[in-house]
Protein backbone atom coordinates (compact mmCIF):
# COMPACT_ATOMS: atom_id res chain seq x y z
CA UNK A 1 0.00 0.00 0.00
CA UNK A 2 1.34 3.56 -0.95
CA UNK A 3 0.89 6.49 1.90
CA UNK A 4 1.47 9.54 1.07
CA UNK A 5 2.13 12.60 3.38
CA UNK A 6 0.92 15.69 2.83
CA UNK A 7 1.78 19.00 3.91
CA UNK A 8 -0.03 21.02 1.99
CA UNK A 9 -2.94 20.80 -0.63
CA UNK A 10 -2.94 17.67 -2.84
CA UNK A 11 -4.58 16.72 -6.03
CA UNK A 12 -4.73 13.17 -7.27
CA UNK A 13 -6.35 11.55 -10.04
CA UNK A 14 -7.60 7.88 -10.00
CA UNK A 15 -10.75 5.95 -9.93
CA UNK A 16 -12.84 6.14 -6.80
CA UNK A 17 -12.65 2.20 -5.77
CA UNK A 18 -14.26 1.99 -2.68
CA UNK A 19 -16.18 3.83 -0.05
CA UNK A 20 -18.12 3.48 3.06
CA UNK A 21 -19.25 5.73 6.07
CA UNK A 22 -18.17 5.10 9.62
CA UNK A 23 -20.35 7.54 11.54
CA UNK A 24 -19.57 10.53 10.32
CA UNK A 25 -16.26 9.95 8.56
CA UNK A 26 -16.70 8.92 4.77
CA UNK A 27 -13.77 6.95 3.72
CA UNK A 28 -12.94 6.94 -0.05
CA UNK A 29 -10.38 4.48 -1.70
CA UNK A 30 -8.99 5.71 -4.90
CA UNK A 31 -6.52 3.82 -7.29
CA UNK A 32 -4.72 5.10 -10.55
CA UNK A 33 -3.61 3.11 -13.18
CA UNK A 34 0.12 2.79 -11.61
CA UNK A 35 -2.06 0.91 -8.77
CA UNK A 36 -1.17 3.76 -6.13
CA UNK A 37 -3.71 3.62 -3.66
CA UNK A 38 -4.78 7.18 -1.81
CA UNK A 39 -7.08 7.52 1.26
CA UNK A 40 -9.30 10.61 1.81
CA UNK A 41 -12.11 11.23 4.00
CA UNK A 42 -14.84 13.48 4.00
CA UNK A 43 -18.15 14.12 7.20
CA UNK A 44 -21.24 12.80 5.84
CA UNK A 45 -24.68 13.01 8.11
CA UNK A 46 -27.54 11.32 6.58
CA UNK A 47 -30.15 13.80 5.38
CA UNK A 48 -34.18 12.80 5.43
CA UNK A 49 -36.66 15.81 4.91
CA UNK A 50 -40.32 16.35 6.16
CA UNK A 51 -43.27 17.72 4.45
CA UNK A 52 -46.35 18.56 6.69
CA UNK A 53 -48.29 21.54 7.97
CA UNK A 54 -46.03 24.62 9.56
CA UNK A 55 -47.29 24.04 13.15
CA UNK A 56 -46.52 20.61 13.07
CA UNK A 57 -42.58 21.28 11.30
CA UNK A 58 -42.02 23.98 13.90
CA UNK A 59 -42.75 20.94 16.46
CA UNK A 60 -40.58 18.47 14.59
CA UNK A 61 -37.81 21.17 15.02
CA UNK A 62 -38.26 21.73 18.50
CA UNK A 63 -38.25 18.02 19.52
CA UNK A 64 -35.13 17.87 17.44
CA UNK A 65 -33.19 20.85 18.48
CA UNK A 66 -33.90 19.77 22.01
CA UNK A 67 -32.56 16.48 21.74
CA UNK A 68 -29.61 17.66 20.59
CA UNK A 69 -29.43 15.00 17.33
CA UNK A 70 -28.86 17.54 14.22
CA UNK A 71 -25.83 18.75 12.81
CA UNK A 72 -27.14 22.18 11.62
CA UNK A 73 -29.98 24.19 11.79
CA UNK A 74 -33.13 22.29 9.62
CA UNK A 75 -33.67 24.49 6.13
CA UNK A 76 -36.88 24.73 4.03
CA UNK A 77 -35.31 23.44 0.39
CA UNK A 78 -37.87 23.12 -3.02
CA UNK A 79 -38.53 19.05 -3.57
CA UNK A 80 -40.99 17.63 -5.47
CA UNK A 81 -42.97 15.11 -4.73
CA UNK A 82 -43.12 11.74 -6.28
CA UNK A 83 -46.59 11.57 -7.06
CA UNK A 84 -48.50 14.24 -7.36
CA UNK A 85 -45.51 16.03 -9.32
CA UNK A 86 -45.82 19.65 -7.45
CA UNK A 87 -42.68 21.17 -5.80
CA UNK A 88 -42.81 22.05 -2.55
CA UNK A 89 -41.23 23.68 0.43
CA UNK A 90 -39.54 20.60 2.53
CA UNK A 91 -37.51 20.42 6.23
CA UNK A 92 -34.09 19.15 5.37
CA UNK A 93 -32.88 17.87 8.64
CA UNK A 94 -29.44 17.13 9.04
CA UNK A 95 -28.41 14.01 11.64
CA UNK A 96 -25.77 14.90 13.32
CA UNK A 97 -24.45 10.68 13.15
CA UNK A 98 -26.09 8.37 10.94
CA UNK A 99 -25.66 5.69 13.96
CA UNK A 100 -28.57 7.79 15.67
CA UNK A 101 -30.65 7.42 12.68
CA UNK A 102 -32.70 4.30 13.34
CA UNK A 103 -33.18 5.79 16.61
CA UNK A 104 -34.51 9.43 15.15
CA UNK A 105 -36.82 6.96 12.42
CA UNK A 106 -38.67 5.09 15.58
CA UNK A 107 -39.61 8.66 17.03
CA UNK A 108 -40.28 10.62 14.37
CA UNK A 109 -42.90 7.52 12.77
CA UNK A 110 -44.69 6.74 16.31
CA UNK A 111 -44.78 10.21 17.89
CA UNK A 112 -46.24 12.00 14.58
CA UNK A 113 -48.35 11.45 12.31
CA UNK A 114 -48.92 14.60 10.85
CA UNK A 115 -46.23 14.84 8.54
CA UNK A 116 -44.88 13.05 5.83
CA UNK A 117 -40.81 11.83 5.49
CA UNK A 118 -38.43 11.10 2.49
CA UNK A 119 -35.09 9.57 2.17
CA UNK A 120 -34.91 8.40 5.73
CA UNK A 121 -33.99 4.61 4.48
CA UNK A 122 -31.10 6.03 1.91
CA UNK A 123 -27.56 4.82 2.49
CA UNK A 124 -25.55 8.15 3.27
CA UNK A 125 -23.10 6.95 0.54
CA UNK A 126 -25.76 7.05 -2.18
CA UNK A 127 -26.88 10.72 -1.14
CA UNK A 128 -23.27 11.93 -0.66
CA UNK A 129 -22.95 10.07 -4.34
CA UNK A 130 -25.84 11.85 -5.63
CA UNK A 131 -24.92 15.10 -4.62
CA UNK A 132 -21.80 15.24 -6.09
CA UNK A 133 -22.16 13.36 -9.24
CA UNK A 134 -19.78 10.31 -9.01
CA UNK A 135 -20.41 6.54 -8.90
CA UNK A 136 -18.55 3.53 -8.05
CA UNK A 137 -15.34 2.98 -10.00
CA UNK A 138 -15.56 6.49 -11.45
CA UNK A 139 -12.72 8.46 -13.10
CA UNK A 140 -12.31 11.36 -10.56
CA UNK A 141 -10.28 14.02 -9.75
CA UNK A 142 -10.11 14.67 -5.99
CA UNK A 143 -8.79 17.67 -4.24
CA UNK A 144 -7.90 16.98 -0.31
CA UNK A 145 -5.85 18.92 2.43
CA UNK A 146 -4.54 17.73 5.67
CA UNK A 147 -6.79 18.41 8.91
CA UNK A 148 -5.98 16.75 12.14
CA UNK A 149 -3.63 14.55 10.25
CA UNK A 150 -5.90 13.34 7.90
CA UNK A 151 -6.36 13.31 3.76
CA UNK A 152 -10.10 15.80 4.13
CA UNK A 153 -11.47 16.20 1.07
CA UNK A 154 -11.88 19.98 -0.42
CA UNK A 155 -13.75 19.18 -3.75
CA UNK A 156 -14.29 15.99 -6.12
CA UNK A 157 -15.51 15.88 -9.09
CA UNK A 158 -15.94 13.15 -12.02
CA UNK A 159 -14.46 13.35 -15.37
CA UNK A 160 -16.89 10.75 -17.35
CA UNK A 161 -20.63 10.76 -17.15
CA UNK A 162 -22.16 7.71 -15.60
CA UNK A 163 -24.31 6.65 -18.68
CA UNK A 164 -21.30 6.94 -21.06
CA UNK A 165 -20.92 3.37 -22.92
CA UNK A 166 -17.56 2.64 -23.26
CA UNK A 167 -15.85 3.19 -20.08
CA UNK A 168 -12.18 2.13 -18.69
CA UNK A 169 -11.58 1.03 -15.09
CA UNK A 170 -7.99 0.33 -13.64
CA UNK A 171 -5.99 -2.96 -13.67
CA UNK A 172 -7.09 -4.60 -10.32
CA UNK A 173 -4.72 -7.14 -9.05
CA UNK A 174 -7.07 -9.94 -8.24
CA UNK A 175 -6.54 -13.19 -5.98
CA UNK A 176 -8.48 -16.46 -5.93
CA UNK A 177 -8.81 -18.00 -2.16
CA UNK A 178 -11.01 -21.35 -2.22
CA UNK A 179 -10.99 -24.72 0.10
CA UNK A 180 -9.10 -27.34 -1.53
CA UNK A 181 -11.60 -30.28 -0.68
CA UNK A 182 -14.91 -27.50 -1.10
CA UNK A 183 -16.26 -25.70 1.64
CA UNK A 184 -18.45 -28.85 3.77
CA UNK A 185 -15.22 -30.16 5.56
CA UNK A 186 -13.90 -26.18 6.64
CA UNK A 187 -10.74 -24.95 7.48
CA UNK A 188 -8.23 -26.96 8.57
CA UNK A 189 -5.20 -29.49 7.93
CA UNK A 190 -7.42 -31.88 6.37
CA UNK A 191 -8.68 -29.21 4.17
CA UNK A 192 -5.62 -26.52 2.89
CA UNK A 193 -6.91 -22.87 1.98
CA UNK A 194 -5.28 -22.16 -1.47
CA UNK A 195 -4.35 -18.36 -2.47
CA UNK A 196 -4.03 -18.02 -6.41
CA UNK A 197 -1.96 -14.56 -7.45
CA UNK A 198 -1.01 -14.23 -10.56
CA UNK A 199 0.83 -16.67 -11.46
CA UNK A 200 1.61 -17.96 -7.59
CA UNK A 201 -0.13 -20.24 -5.46
CA UNK A 202 0.04 -20.54 -1.40
CA UNK A 203 -0.96 -23.56 0.14
CA UNK A 204 -2.47 -22.88 3.88
CA UNK A 205 -2.53 -25.86 5.80
CA UNK A 206 -1.74 -24.79 9.11
CA UNK A 207 -2.60 -26.70 12.83
CA UNK A 208 -2.32 -23.65 14.55
CA UNK A 209 -4.34 -20.87 14.19
CA UNK A 210 -2.28 -18.05 15.25
CA UNK A 211 -0.11 -19.21 12.49
CA UNK A 212 -3.12 -19.53 9.84
CA UNK A 213 -3.48 -15.50 10.66
CA UNK A 214 0.15 -14.89 10.23
CA UNK A 215 0.51 -16.54 7.40
CA UNK A 216 -2.79 -14.87 5.87
CA UNK A 217 -1.20 -11.46 6.95
CA UNK A 218 2.47 -11.79 5.49
CA UNK A 219 0.35 -12.83 2.04
CA UNK A 220 -2.06 -9.88 1.88
CA UNK A 221 1.05 -7.41 3.09
CA UNK A 222 3.25 -9.24 0.52
CA UNK A 223 1.18 -9.19 -2.64
CA UNK A 224 -1.68 -6.54 -1.73
CA UNK A 225 -4.61 -8.01 -4.13
CA UNK A 226 -7.62 -5.27 -4.92
CA UNK A 227 -9.64 -7.94 -4.97
CA UNK A 228 -10.45 -10.92 -3.36
CA UNK A 229 -12.35 -13.72 -5.22
CA UNK A 230 -13.41 -16.80 -3.07
CA UNK A 231 -15.06 -19.77 -3.25
CA UNK A 232 -17.51 -19.92 -0.08
CA UNK A 233 -15.71 -16.97 1.67
CA UNK A 234 -18.71 -15.58 3.54
CA UNK A 235 -19.74 -18.72 4.40
CA UNK A 236 -17.12 -20.40 5.66
CA UNK A 237 -13.28 -19.06 4.81
CA UNK A 238 -13.87 -15.60 6.48
CA UNK A 239 -15.79 -16.17 9.41
CA UNK A 240 -13.47 -18.41 10.04
CA UNK A 241 -10.07 -16.20 10.00
CA UNK A 242 -11.70 -13.68 11.62
CA UNK A 243 -12.65 -15.91 15.17
CA UNK A 244 -9.59 -17.28 14.95
CA UNK A 245 -8.10 -13.74 14.77
CA UNK A 246 -10.22 -12.64 17.43
CA UNK A 247 -9.42 -15.82 19.58
CA UNK A 248 -5.09 -15.29 19.31
CA UNK A 249 -5.92 -11.60 20.18
CA UNK A 250 -4.10 -10.68 16.30
CA UNK A 251 -5.52 -8.04 13.95
CA UNK A 252 -6.78 -9.50 10.43
CA UNK A 253 -5.00 -7.49 7.85
CA UNK A 254 -7.29 -8.69 5.34
CA UNK A 255 -9.00 -5.02 5.37
CA UNK A 256 -6.56 -2.28 3.62
CA UNK A 257 -8.03 0.10 6.23
CA UNK A 258 -6.34 -0.84 9.25
CA UNK A 259 -6.59 2.60 11.08
CA UNK A 260 -10.10 2.96 11.14
CA UNK A 261 -12.73 2.46 13.53
CA UNK A 262 -13.67 -1.00 11.97
CA UNK A 263 -15.92 -3.29 13.96
CA UNK A 264 -17.21 -7.05 12.88
CA UNK A 265 -20.20 -9.19 14.30
CA UNK A 266 -18.56 -12.79 13.17
CA UNK A 267 -21.71 -14.22 11.49
CA UNK A 268 -22.81 -17.42 10.40
CA UNK A 269 -25.92 -17.73 9.73
CA UNK A 270 -27.46 -16.51 6.38
CA UNK A 271 -30.83 -16.29 5.13
CA UNK A 272 -33.04 -18.06 2.41
CA UNK A 273 -35.49 -16.87 0.27
CA UNK A 274 -37.57 -17.96 -3.24
CA UNK A 275 -37.21 -16.50 -6.45
CA UNK A 276 -38.26 -17.69 -9.52
CA UNK A 277 -39.44 -20.99 -7.81
CA UNK A 278 -35.87 -21.42 -6.64
CA UNK A 279 -34.94 -21.17 -2.73
CA UNK A 280 -31.91 -19.58 -2.35
CA UNK A 281 -29.37 -19.27 0.78
CA UNK A 282 -27.96 -16.09 0.86
CA UNK A 283 -24.78 -16.50 3.15
CA UNK A 284 -23.75 -13.73 5.89
CA UNK A 285 -22.17 -10.69 4.55
CA UNK A 286 -18.04 -10.48 4.75
CA UNK A 287 -17.39 -7.33 2.69
CA UNK A 288 -13.69 -5.84 3.22
CA UNK A 289 -12.99 -2.28 3.34
CA UNK A 290 -10.19 -0.04 1.17
CA UNK A 291 -10.67 -3.86 -0.64
CA UNK A 292 -12.70 -6.03 -2.70
CA UNK A 293 -13.89 -9.58 -1.38
CA UNK A 294 -16.62 -11.28 -3.80
CA UNK A 295 -17.59 -14.78 -2.60
CA UNK A 296 -18.44 -16.28 -6.09
CA UNK A 297 -20.88 -18.55 -4.49
CA UNK A 298 -23.16 -15.88 -2.52
CA UNK A 299 -23.37 -13.57 -5.49
CA UNK A 300 -26.06 -13.97 -7.83
CA UNK A 301 -24.72 -11.00 -10.01
CA UNK A 302 -20.95 -13.11 -10.15
CA UNK A 303 -22.42 -15.76 -10.83
CA UNK A 304 -23.98 -14.97 -13.97
CA UNK A 305 -22.28 -11.79 -15.22
CA UNK A 306 -18.43 -12.48 -13.96
CA UNK A 307 -16.52 -9.44 -13.12
CA UNK A 308 -17.25 -7.27 -16.43
CA UNK A 309 -21.07 -7.46 -15.59
CA UNK A 310 -20.78 -6.76 -11.68
CA UNK A 311 -19.07 -3.54 -12.15
CA UNK A 312 -21.14 -2.18 -14.96
CA UNK A 313 -24.11 -2.87 -12.92
CA UNK A 314 -22.35 -1.64 -10.15
CA UNK A 315 -21.50 1.99 -12.37
CA UNK A 316 -25.30 2.57 -13.42
CA UNK A 317 -26.98 1.67 -9.91
CA UNK A 318 -24.47 3.67 -7.67
CA UNK A 319 -24.16 0.99 -5.73
CA UNK A 320 -20.24 -0.20 -3.98
CA UNK A 321 -19.07 -3.01 -6.19
CA UNK A 322 -19.72 -5.13 -3.24
CA UNK A 323 -23.03 -4.11 -1.72
CA UNK A 324 -23.93 -5.02 -5.80
CA UNK A 325 -22.37 -8.32 -5.68
CA UNK A 326 -24.49 -9.03 -3.02
CA UNK A 327 -27.52 -7.82 -3.14
CA UNK A 328 -30.41 -9.27 -5.20
CA UNK A 329 -30.75 -7.91 -8.79
CA UNK A 330 -34.42 -6.03 -7.85
CA UNK A 331 -32.09 -4.42 -5.14
CA UNK A 332 -30.02 -3.05 -7.57
CA UNK A 333 -32.98 -2.02 -10.06
CA UNK A 334 -34.55 0.07 -6.84
CA UNK A 335 -30.96 1.48 -5.86
CA UNK A 336 -31.04 2.46 -9.61
CA UNK A 337 -34.19 3.88 -9.68
CA UNK A 338 -33.60 5.36 -6.23
CA UNK A 339 -30.28 7.68 -7.90
CA UNK A 340 -32.41 8.46 -11.04
CA UNK A 341 -35.59 10.04 -7.95
CA UNK A 342 -32.95 11.95 -6.32
CA UNK A 343 -31.21 13.49 -9.58
CA UNK A 344 -34.27 14.50 -10.75
CA UNK A 345 -34.97 16.43 -7.33
CA UNK A 346 -37.86 14.33 -5.95
CA UNK A 347 -38.41 13.12 -2.20
CA UNK A 348 -38.28 9.79 -2.11
CA UNK A 349 -40.58 7.99 -0.27
CA UNK A 350 -39.63 5.44 2.65
CA UNK A 351 -41.60 2.53 1.49
CA UNK A 352 -44.27 2.06 -1.25
CA UNK A 353 -46.76 4.74 -0.32
CA UNK A 354 -49.30 4.59 -3.22
CA UNK A 355 -51.90 2.75 -2.34
CA UNK A 356 -53.84 0.51 -5.33
CA UNK A 357 -57.25 1.75 -6.21
CA UNK A 358 -60.24 0.05 -5.15
CA UNK A 359 -61.56 -2.19 -7.81
CA UNK A 360 -64.68 -4.29 -8.28
CA UNK A 361 -64.32 -8.09 -9.09
CA UNK A 362 -65.62 -7.32 -12.49
CA UNK A 363 -62.50 -4.95 -13.00
CA UNK A 364 -59.84 -6.87 -11.71
CA UNK A 365 -61.10 -9.60 -14.01
CA UNK A 366 -61.00 -7.13 -16.70
CA UNK A 367 -57.69 -5.25 -15.71
CA UNK A 368 -55.28 -7.81 -14.26
CA UNK A 369 -55.25 -10.39 -17.23
CA UNK A 370 -51.49 -10.84 -17.22
CA UNK A 371 -50.08 -11.94 -20.97
CA UNK A 372 -52.01 -13.18 -23.76
CA UNK A 373 -52.02 -17.06 -24.33
CA UNK A 374 -53.72 -18.63 -27.29
CA UNK A 375 -53.94 -22.09 -27.62
CA UNK A 376 -53.13 -24.31 -30.56
CA UNK A 377 -55.68 -25.88 -32.68
CA UNK A 378 -54.84 -29.56 -32.62
CA UNK A 379 -57.65 -30.41 -34.67
CA UNK A 380 -55.30 -30.98 -37.68
CA UNK A 381 -53.19 -33.29 -34.97
CA UNK A 382 -50.26 -32.68 -31.92
CA UNK A 383 -47.84 -32.06 -34.89
CA UNK A 384 -46.84 -28.91 -37.76
CA UNK A 385 -44.29 -28.28 -39.84
CA UNK A 386 -43.09 -24.97 -41.78
CA UNK A 387 -43.75 -23.15 -38.53
CA UNK A 388 -42.07 -19.64 -37.87
CA UNK A 389 -41.66 -18.80 -34.09
CA UNK A 390 -41.09 -14.53 -33.77
CA UNK A 391 -40.40 -13.05 -30.53
CA UNK A 392 -40.69 -9.81 -29.09
CA UNK A 393 -37.57 -8.67 -28.33
CA UNK A 394 -37.54 -6.93 -24.44
CA UNK A 395 -40.96 -6.75 -24.41
CA UNK A 396 -42.39 -5.74 -21.25
CA UNK A 397 -39.22 -3.29 -20.38
CA UNK A 398 -39.10 -1.34 -23.93
CA UNK A 399 -43.00 -0.72 -22.95
CA UNK A 400 -42.29 0.85 -20.04
CA UNK A 401 -39.57 3.06 -21.64
CA UNK A 402 -41.56 4.04 -24.97
CA UNK A 403 -45.03 4.01 -23.18
CA UNK A 404 -43.24 6.29 -20.08
CA UNK A 405 -44.92 3.41 -17.64
CA UNK A 406 -44.01 4.28 -13.83
CA UNK A 407 -45.78 4.10 -10.38
CA UNK A 408 -46.31 7.82 -10.74
CA UNK A 409 -46.93 8.72 -14.18
CA UNK A 410 -49.99 5.78 -14.30
CA UNK A 411 -53.17 8.04 -13.40
CA UNK A 412 -51.12 10.65 -12.28
CA UNK A 413 -53.30 13.38 -10.85
CA UNK A 414 -51.50 16.38 -12.83
CA UNK A 415 -52.80 15.15 -16.19
CA UNK A 416 -55.89 13.37 -14.85
CA UNK A 417 -58.54 15.72 -16.69
CA UNK A 418 -55.93 16.04 -19.53
CA UNK A 419 -57.95 14.64 -23.03
CA UNK A 420 -54.09 14.99 -25.12
CA UNK A 421 -52.68 11.76 -22.60
CA UNK A 422 -52.70 8.60 -23.71
CA UNK A 423 -54.93 6.18 -22.85
CA UNK A 424 -54.22 2.46 -22.04
CA UNK A 425 -55.64 -0.02 -23.81
CA UNK A 426 -58.64 -1.95 -22.23
CA UNK A 427 -58.21 0.00 -18.47
CA UNK A 428 -58.67 3.79 -19.80
CA UNK A 429 -55.98 4.12 -17.47
CA UNK A 430 -54.12 7.35 -18.59
CA UNK A 431 -50.11 7.97 -19.20
CA UNK A 432 -48.43 11.40 -18.06
CA UNK A 433 -47.61 13.67 -20.69
CA UNK A 434 -46.11 16.33 -18.20
CA UNK A 435 -42.58 13.89 -17.22
CA UNK A 436 -40.41 11.31 -17.32
CA UNK A 437 -41.04 8.51 -15.24
CA UNK A 438 -38.41 7.50 -13.12
CA UNK A 439 -38.52 3.54 -13.68
CA UNK A 440 -39.04 4.48 -17.33
CA UNK A 441 -36.22 6.52 -17.34
CA UNK A 442 -34.09 3.98 -15.69
CA UNK A 443 -34.83 1.39 -17.93
CA UNK A 444 -34.17 3.59 -21.26
CA UNK A 445 -30.41 3.80 -19.76
CA UNK A 446 -30.48 -0.28 -19.55
CA UNK A 447 -31.81 -0.67 -22.92
CA UNK A 448 -29.95 1.47 -24.54
CA UNK A 449 -26.70 -0.11 -22.97
CA UNK A 450 -27.64 -3.29 -23.59
CA UNK A 451 -28.08 -2.34 -27.36
CA UNK A 452 -24.92 -1.00 -27.53
CA UNK A 453 -22.94 -3.78 -26.56
CA UNK A 454 -24.93 -6.34 -28.60
CA UNK A 455 -24.08 -4.35 -32.06
CA UNK A 456 -20.60 -4.29 -30.36
CA UNK A 457 -20.76 -7.74 -29.93
CA UNK A 458 -20.83 -8.34 -34.27
CA UNK A 459 -17.76 -6.38 -34.60
CA UNK A 460 -14.38 -7.62 -35.16
CA UNK A 461 -13.42 -7.67 -31.39
CA UNK A 462 -10.32 -9.39 -29.65
CA UNK A 463 -10.99 -12.09 -27.44
CA UNK A 464 -11.16 -9.96 -23.99
CA UNK A 465 -13.19 -7.43 -25.01
CA UNK A 466 -15.84 -10.33 -26.65
CA UNK A 467 -15.83 -11.22 -23.52
CA UNK A 468 -16.21 -8.06 -21.53
CA UNK A 469 -19.16 -7.19 -23.34
CA UNK A 470 -20.91 -10.57 -23.17
CA UNK A 471 -20.88 -10.15 -19.53
CA UNK A 472 -22.20 -6.15 -19.31
CA UNK A 473 -24.97 -7.60 -21.59
CA UNK A 474 -25.68 -10.11 -19.60
CA UNK A 475 -26.11 -8.13 -16.91
CA UNK A 476 -28.30 -5.76 -18.26
CA UNK A 477 -30.68 -8.39 -18.95
CA UNK A 478 -31.12 -9.48 -15.36
CA UNK A 479 -32.08 -5.89 -14.84
CA UNK A 480 -34.84 -6.12 -17.86
CA UNK A 481 -35.76 -9.15 -16.09
CA UNK A 482 -36.84 -8.15 -12.92
CA UNK A 483 -37.90 -4.97 -14.22
CA UNK A 484 -41.10 -5.73 -15.20
CA UNK A 485 -42.15 -7.96 -11.60
CA UNK A 486 -40.69 -4.93 -9.23
CA UNK A 487 -43.26 -3.04 -10.97
CA UNK A 488 -46.15 -5.29 -9.40
CA UNK A 489 -44.40 -6.20 -6.70
CA UNK A 490 -46.12 -5.22 -3.16
CA UNK A 491 -43.27 -3.83 -1.37
CA UNK A 492 -41.56 -2.34 -4.24
CA UNK A 493 -40.51 1.58 -3.29
CA UNK A 494 -41.67 2.06 -7.02
CA UNK A 495 -44.33 -0.11 -7.64
CA UNK A 496 -47.66 -0.07 -8.52
CA UNK A 497 -49.99 -2.43 -9.69
CA UNK A 498 -52.17 -0.28 -11.87
CA UNK A 499 -48.43 0.56 -13.58
CA UNK A 500 -48.25 -3.52 -13.79
CA UNK A 501 -51.47 -3.90 -15.41
CA UNK A 502 -50.83 -1.02 -17.92
CA UNK A 503 -48.10 -3.52 -19.14
CA UNK A 504 -49.35 -6.76 -19.92
CA UNK A 505 -52.72 -4.52 -21.39
CA UNK A 506 -49.72 -3.09 -23.88
CA UNK A 507 -48.51 -6.19 -23.88
CA UNK A 508 -51.14 -7.90 -25.57
CA UNK A 509 -52.14 -5.26 -28.09
CA UNK A 510 -49.07 -5.49 -29.55
CA UNK A 511 -49.22 -8.92 -29.61
CA UNK A 512 -52.69 -8.70 -31.03
CA UNK A 513 -51.66 -6.59 -33.53
CA UNK A 514 -48.60 -8.86 -35.05
CA UNK A 515 -51.30 -11.46 -34.81
CA UNK A 516 -53.34 -9.29 -37.38
CA UNK A 517 -50.28 -8.35 -39.31
CA UNK A 518 -49.40 -11.75 -39.76
CA UNK A 519 -52.48 -12.67 -40.90
CA UNK A 520 -52.81 -9.76 -43.35
CA UNK A 521 -49.52 -11.21 -45.31
CA UNK A 522 -51.56 -14.89 -45.65
CA UNK A 523 -50.18 -16.13 -42.64
CA UNK A 524 -52.12 -18.77 -39.84
CA UNK A 525 -51.61 -18.08 -36.26
CA UNK A 526 -50.71 -21.70 -34.68
CA UNK A 527 -50.06 -20.46 -31.26
CA UNK A 528 -49.47 -17.07 -29.15
CA UNK A 529 -47.98 -16.63 -25.54
CA UNK A 530 -47.21 -13.34 -24.40
CA UNK A 531 -44.49 -11.73 -26.61
CA UNK A 532 -44.13 -14.69 -28.87
CA UNK A 533 -46.35 -15.76 -31.92
CA UNK A 534 -46.34 -19.54 -34.12
CA UNK A 535 -47.50 -18.44 -38.07
CA UNK A 536 -48.12 -20.98 -40.71
CA UNK A 537 -49.11 -21.24 -44.07
CA UNK A 538 -52.34 -23.01 -44.25
CA UNK A 539 -51.17 -25.32 -47.06
CA UNK A 540 -47.99 -26.02 -45.21
CA UNK A 541 -45.77 -24.19 -47.47
CA UNK A 542 -42.07 -23.46 -46.88
CA UNK A 543 -41.86 -19.97 -44.94
CA UNK A 544 -38.92 -18.08 -46.44
CA UNK A 545 -36.68 -15.80 -44.12
CA UNK A 546 -37.05 -12.91 -46.27
CA UNK A 547 -41.11 -13.23 -45.39
CA UNK A 548 -40.29 -13.20 -41.39
CA UNK A 549 -38.04 -10.20 -42.32
CA UNK A 550 -41.02 -8.15 -43.95
CA UNK A 551 -43.23 -9.01 -41.79
CA UNK A 552 -41.23 -8.13 -38.72
CA UNK A 553 -39.81 -4.67 -40.36
CA UNK A 554 -43.79 -3.74 -40.72
CA UNK A 555 -44.83 -5.05 -36.76
CA UNK A 556 -41.84 -2.92 -35.78
CA UNK A 557 -43.33 0.02 -37.48
CA UNK A 558 -46.99 -0.81 -35.75
CA UNK A 559 -45.77 -1.81 -32.59
CA UNK A 560 -42.48 0.30 -31.73
CA UNK A 561 -40.74 -3.09 -30.22
CA UNK A 562 -38.59 -5.12 -32.30
CA UNK A 563 -39.72 -8.07 -33.58
CA UNK A 564 -37.25 -11.19 -35.02
CA UNK A 565 -37.31 -14.82 -35.44
CA UNK A 566 -36.65 -17.14 -32.92
CA UNK A 567 -36.48 -20.39 -35.87
CA UNK A 568 -38.56 -21.75 -38.16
Amino acid sequence: MTTTALSRPWTFTGFLFDAYNVDNDLYLWLIDDQRRIFLARDTVCPVIYAHGSARMLAKLTERLTAMRVLARPPRFEQKILFYPNRVVDALRLEIAHPSILPGIKRKLFTLYNKFDIYHSDIDPVTTYFADRGIYPLSPVRLQTRIIDRANRVVHIESSEPQHSFEYRFPDLRIMQMALKHGHRLGVGVHNPLILRIAEREYVLAENKKENYVRLINRIMRDENPDCILSSYGDQVIFPFLFAAAQECGLTLELDRDQAGKITRTIRRNGSSFNTYGSWIFRAASYPLYGRWHIDQQNSFTFKHTDLAGTLELARISGMGVQRLARASTGNALTEMETDVAIRKGYLVPWQKSALENRKTWYELQLFDKGGLIYQPDISRGMIRENVAQLDFSQMYPTIMNIHNISPETVNCPCCAGDSTAPRVPETGYHICIRRRGVVSDALRHILDRRAYYKKKLKEQLSDAERTMYKQRVDSLKWMNVVSFGYLGFRNAKFGKLESHESVTAYGRDKLLTAVALAEKHGFELVHAITDCIFIARENGAVITQSEIDALCSEILVETKVEMSTEGI
